[in-house]
């Protein structure tokens, strides 16, 4: 059902969640839907808020396919404000929709709700999010997982001047929409994002605007595939002050939430055990009657053999081996990326094509076949009598105005 002012849910016990899509992500958003009725308790009851950025009728029908009796669907019809048109992730990878910018919002376009788990659409929900949604927020802005860039890139805090001891990911936040109306946080978050210093669209002008006054919680409730590829457990462990499981597959089975979050999406490429769970999913779906296109995925760092063995002839230091590799890495984004978009803008039927196909070919013969008709009428008219006759008379009249008016 679409409602564009949400009436306040006087059932306290109720789980607030809010997805921001838009026709690219309406998909896997179905998906991370679909992944929550199936692993939620029945015993809880869930409002889904989908914050829409124009989004087809089809879309819309597929949302309300996923509701069922615990679990309420309210799809909020919101356009993006003109000045965040050309906003993008500052390294070109464009898997980051500008959509994204809405969740800025939420405390206005959920009025009458104090609590909302906000959870981006290429995720998995495992278990009931009871657990997560009951953390006292107390009076801090949100609940937050935090992210290695806070230790593998703290290059990237000083460039937007964060101070913060930590970096979090805005992929799973639990808002204290009160919290944020009272101090006016929407405008300071789209003000930041205007004129601060940005490098993802949105995440940065969360965490400066949050600042410290957020609570941090367990890795389990927004653990990103890549984390192992990036950090072994030993550390990871001692960064989130949790035993965390040294296999990456144990550490996606006992996430309550796992975060799809880099460029490559399991429902485009073949990911292994991501990918067949992805799947488990996206067959309890709406979509579930249409086929995934899923292409082999190659992983840059393959590059990496091949260039030691380079540098043994071109005798390149490591340094210059890093920087070969990451800019054979971003080339591989940046084609990526062109392909993918190629994809979602081209949508041909080939048997529609080629039914095309045939009807030019047909009507080019008959264009063919009038045009050789016309060349035969022609030359029969050229002669005949009449038509020499025609044209002596016209030569005539030419040639004494030739004579006479040189």
């Amino acid at each position: 059902m679409s409602n564009q002012n949400s009436q306040t849910v006087s059932d306290q016990s109720r789980i607030h969640l809010a997805f921001v899509t838009d026709e690219i992500y309406s998909m896997p958003t179905t998906v991370a839907i679909s992944s929550l009725k199936e692993n939620c308790s029945p015993e809880n009851n869930y409002t889904i808020h989908i914050i829409a950025n124009e989004i087809t009728d089809f879309s819309r029908e597929k949302f309300r396919e996923c509701e069922c009796g615990n679990i309420k669907i309210e799809i909020y019809d919101k356009s993006l404000d003109k000045r965040f048109f050309d906003i993008y992730k500052k390294d070109n990878d464009l898997h980051v929709s500008a959509s994204a910018l809405l969740k800025m919002q939420l405390s206005d376009f959920l009025e009458g709700i104090e609590k909302v788990l906000y959870v981006d659409g290429d995720i998995l929900i495992q278990q009931d999010l009871k657990e997560l949604y009951d953390i006292n927020l107390e009076d801090c802005y949100a609940a937050v997982v935090k992210d290695l860039i806070s230790v593998r890139n703290i290059n990237h805090l000083r460039k937007i001047g964060i101070k913060n001891k930590y970096y979090f990911n805005s992929g799973v936040m639990l808002l204290n929409l009160k919290k944020i109306r009272e101090d006016d946080i929407s405008n300071k978050l789209i003000d930041y994002r205007l004129n601060g210093k940005n490098h993802f669209v949105d995440q940065d002008a969360f965490n400066v605007v949050f600042g410290e006054n957020v609570k941090y919680i367990s890795l389990k409730y927004n653990y990103l595939n890549k984390f192992h590829d990036w950090m072994d457990a030993e550390n990871l462990s001692a960064f989130y002050q949790e035993k965390i499981p040294k296999s990456k597959n144990k550490s996606i089975k006992n996430a309550v939430i796992v975060h799809l979050g880099t460029h490559e999406k399991p429902w485009r490429y073949n990911m292994g055990n991501l990918t067949k769970l992805y799947l488990k999913y996206y067959e309890k779906s709406p979509y579930k009657e249409y086929e995934l296109i899923i292409d082999e995925f190659i992983d840059p760092a393959i590059y990496l053999d091949n260039l030691i063995k380079i540098s043994k002839f071109e005798s390149l230091k490591l340094r210059d081996l890093i920087e070969k590799l990451q800019w054979h890495r971003k080339q591989y984004r940046i084609l990526t990326k062109e392909i993918n978009l190629l994809k979602e803008k081209i949508h041909v039927d080939s048997a529609e094509l080629y039914e095309d196909y045939i009807k030019l070919e047909i009507d080019l013969d008959q264009i063919n076949g009038e045009l050789s008709s016309a060349k035969k009428q022609l030359r029969t008219i050229k002669k005949s009598y009449a038509y020499r006759i025609g044209k002596a008379i016209m030569w005539f009249p030419k040639k004494i105005k030739k004579i006479f008016f040189r």
